[in-house]
């Protein structure tokens, strides 16, 4: 079987590369350490991005068409709730993400179709992953917000207050998705020639990874 490595970094690997050199005994044959959680994490994937969508569009389809009586007031921010929830839906499933952390150092496999990416669009898509979590989270507040406005006064936000409130969350999140991005597309230049696949689980060819280090500023300001 015919396969191939990299002994020096590549353009979509530019932090890692496969150690084949004399003080190394080189795999003659494609290996993965975690074959066999592999092959139950893909069973695990699919069967919760089955559910996960099919609950997702259901509760899409009947906030748009059930939603009736006392809830009706609330299918504004249903419906943004639903869309930000398919939003993050979607984007988890296009990664298909294997990670780990060793050393300070954040590592990312994308098994999904963001794997066939090239190194920069990996590395914004983890971004926009991370923003997307973010940004969910932060909506927590604004949803309470809704609830307490509309139990404490009697009446409703209306479409354009409920859409300055979303306004809100995006502008405090959306530095995390540039912070991201930097992070990961600049941050092993902390580290000039380290190859960065040492700190990654045994597998033969190495895969395109991506890589954030905790020793870079713009990973320290995300993080905290």
């Amino acid at each position: 079987m015919a396969f191939v490595i990299h002994n020096a970094p590549s353009l979509e690997n530019p932090f890692a590369w496969d150690m084949v050199d004399d003080n190394f005994t080189a795999f003659y044959e494609p290996y993965d350490e975690l074959q066999n959680l592999t092959a139950f994490l893909l069973t695990n994937y699919c069967i919760t991005s089955f559910g996960g969508g099919i609950v997702s569009f259901l509760m899409l389809y009947l906030v748009l068409f059930k939603t009736s009586g006392a809830l009706k007031k609330y299918r504004k921010m249903l419906f943004i709730c639903c869309i930000t929830d398919l939003t993050y839906w979607v984007v988890d499933n296009f990664m298909w993400m294997k990670v780990k952390e060793k050393d300070g150092v954040f590592i990312v496999k994308m098994e999904g179709l963001a794997g066939h990416l090239s190194f920069a669009y990996r590395a914004f898509t983890m971004a926009f992953y991370v923003w997307s979590t973010c940004f969910l989270n932060a909506m927590l507040p604004v949803q309470f917000y809704f609830r307490y406005y509309s139990l404490t006064r009697q009446i409703f936000l209306t479409a354009s207050q409920t859409l300055g409130l979303c306004a809100i969350a995006l502008v405090v999140t959306i530095p995390t998705l540039f912070f991201t991005f930097i992070s990961f597309n600049r941050s092993p230049d902390e580290q000039p020639g380290f190859n960065y696949g040492q700190l990654w689980y045994q597998e033969f060819p190495l895969p395109e990874l991506l890589f954030g280090d905790v020793v870079s500023g713009p990973l320290k300001s995300l993080i905290g």
